[in-house]
């Protein structure tokens, strides 16, 4: 039986009991049995959410959005719309339809960007789709972000262009 707390919809990762600090919170923990799976949960990493929810559209080829929340793919840029007809949105849309349910693990060192969307690397059908972007062609890496990113230093993130262990050469 995990704690779990849960905010404008969203599932976050477990809190150890030693962290709660009032009882003001006692009215919004909620004991979780089988809503979250141990899966799930190990799909996160560090500090942040880890945020379950369903995609409720796809906006671009880097921005969905979760249960009406929008989610920035941490570390992938994919070109507007306009200049790629759309690819890389409709390329997302087939790997996560719409009603998909997902898991978004939030950037510890980068929660939000300047348009106060969540960054975070989406998970859905098993498939990490900010690798998924990147090793299609169809998004590059945001290297600008590498130096402030939780994710630089990940397999995916190195392969398309993050130095490994970037924290030590600065």
């Amino acid at each position: 039986l995990g704690i779990v707390i849960v905010a404008a919809g969203f599932l976050t990762r477990d809190i150890p009991v030693n962290k709660i600090v009032s009882n003001d919170f006692e009215e919004s923990i909620v004991e979780v049995e089988s809503t979250v799976s141990e899966s799930t949960l190990a799909q996160c990493s560090g500090t942040a959410r880890c945020i379950t929810g369903t995609v409720t559209s796809v906006i671009d080829g880097d921005t969905i959005k979760v249960d009406g929340q929008s989610i920035r793919f941490a570390l992938v840029d994919a070109p507007e719309l306009k200049y790629d007809g759309g690819q890389a949105r409709d390329f997302v849309e087939e790997l996560c339809p719409v009603g998909s349910t997902v898991v978004v693990d939030q950037d510890d060192n980068q929660l939000v960007d300047k348009y106060g969307r969540i960054l975070g690397v989406i998970y859905c059908n098993n498939l990490n789709l900010n690798k998924e972007l990147l090793d299609s062609g169809l998004g590059d890496l945001y290297s600008a972000f590498c130096d402030q990113s939780e994710f630089s230093d990940d397999p995916w993130a190195i392969k398309h262009g993050c130095v490994e262990n970037w924290k030590e050469l600065k």
